[in-house]
């Protein structure tokens, strides 16, 4: 029995790392078109279907410990108001399709799959994995920035799902002026994604010790902040700048935030598109407020009589 539980913990931390891969790297390319609506099936969905049935069977006997925590019980609370919203939507109201509303919900819960398994999974495999996700996620990154460089130099294609057309699969290319995308959306989503895992290696650029692994996360670190500025996404970086504080802060490294920061701007001096987005915020603001008028109100007085 404890030879076929390790051979599933196996199939559940190899499952974890091909979502982790797949997920972020691979185009999304519609798979099966749904009519009435330009939301596909992809491939990556039969990859999240069959790592969550092996995880099923791993932690099936453990399912009732996976609501103990606040945070669970609050997703399944969430869950279960989106299914009942879905019944009134198709009974009562009966103002969507079904099979479109049945689809959509599921697709809410998938996105909530993969943080229920990856939670099970750590409560019993901690350190001993977390390296190997890591490490996962490291060479996810430096694909992803060699992607990056292809499409913004060498015309290397996208897919994309931000609106109806782009979601059929249509390769676009990158043009000057431009953000770079990532392949899994968009470039906000791309943005998204380094705001979660440059403060998460920038950190661990400070806690390791051994100078080939600094040399390693330097190389992360610096392909991660390229991407973030071509994504030309303003927000993401007032996001990271902000995140990756923090995360400084809660390794008691506050001394290195002024270094990273300066770093982190200088990288980001180097985008011509970042900089003139950022321009164009200070001058539309300079504009608006030369253009505010000044309304002087003289107090009037009124005087009762008697």
């Amino acid at each position: 029995m404890s030879k076929l539980l390790k051979q599933f913990d196996a199939l559940v931390k190899y499952g974890i790392a091909s979502l982790l891969a797949a997920i972020p790297l691979y185009p999304k390319f519609p798979a099966i078109r749904i009519p009435g609506t330009y939301v596909s099936v992809r491939l990556e969905d039969f990859l999240i279907a069959a790592v969550t049935l092996i995880a099923l069977i791993r932690f099936l006997p453990e399912i009732k410990r996976l609501l103990k925590k606040d945070i669970e019980r609050s997703i399944v609370i969430l869950l279960g108001i989106g299914l009942i919203s879905l019944l009134s939507a198709i009974l009562v109201t009966q103002t969507v399709a079904p099979h479109i509303g049945v689809l959509h919900l599921l697709r809410r819960i998938e996105y909530f799959i993969p943080f229920f398994i990856g939670l099970m999974y750590f409560r019993e495999k901690k350190e001993d994995t977390l390296e190997f996700f890591l490490k996962v996620l490291m060479i996810v990154l430096v694909m992803a920035f060699i992607y990056g460089l292809g499409q913004k130099y060498l015309s290397w294609p996208v897919i994309i799902t931000q609106n109806e057309e782009y979601s059929k699969g249509v390769a676009l290319r990158w043009i000057p002026g431009s953000h770079i995308n990532s392949t899994f959306a968009g470039h906000y989503d791309l943005a998204t994604f380094l705001v979660l895992l440059l403060p998460i290696f920038v950190s661990l650029f400070f806690v390791v010790k051994k100078i080939t692994s600094k040399v390693l996360l330097f190389v992360v670190i610096f392909s991660g902040l390229w991407l973030l500025a071509n994504a030309v996404s303003r927000i993401s970086v007032v996001s990271y700048l902000l995140g990756v504080s923090l995360a400084l802060i809660l390794i008691k490294r506050i001394k290195a935030i002024p270094i990273v920061i300066l770093v982190s701007l200088i990288v980001f001096g180097f985008s011509s598109d970042l900089l003139a987005r950022y321009t164009r915020i200070i001058e539309v603001t300079y504009k608006k407020i030369l253009s505010t008028t000044e309304i002087n109100i003289s107090p009037s007085f009124i005087y009762a009589q008697e």
